[in-house]
């Protein structure tokens, strides 16, 4: 069965919101649920399933002449994903 979906976005914000308000299942990626998922308030659906994995880039300056404040979310997302592993989005609908 082929189903038209309700919201399509491009926003992972927006995707978010619209889980929340139980509009229905969406593709969320793990860092901007994962609280969510602690207090119940959204649930994992297929816990054995997740999304392909993609890339992420983040381009800045040399060290040299790098404010303190770039150097700090630099060591801050290198530590993030390392902790995450390999998961890359969880699909995950609100709990009703």
């Amino acid at each position: 069965m082929r189903r038209e979906p309700r919201l399509a976005s491009l926003s992972a914000d927006a995707v978010l919101a619209a889980v929340r308000a139980g509009v229905g299942v969406g593709l969320v990626q793990d860092v901007l649920c994962e609280a969510d998922l602690r207090s119940g308030s959204l649930v994992r659906l297929w816990p054995e399933w997740s999304s392909a994995e993609a890339s992420l880039s983040l381009e800045f300056t040399s060290a040299r002449g790098q404010l303190p404040a770039v150097k700090v979310l630099i060591d801050h997302l290198r530590e993030s994903f390392a902790k995450r592993g390999s998961r890359s989005a969880t699909p995950a609908g609100a709990r009703m």
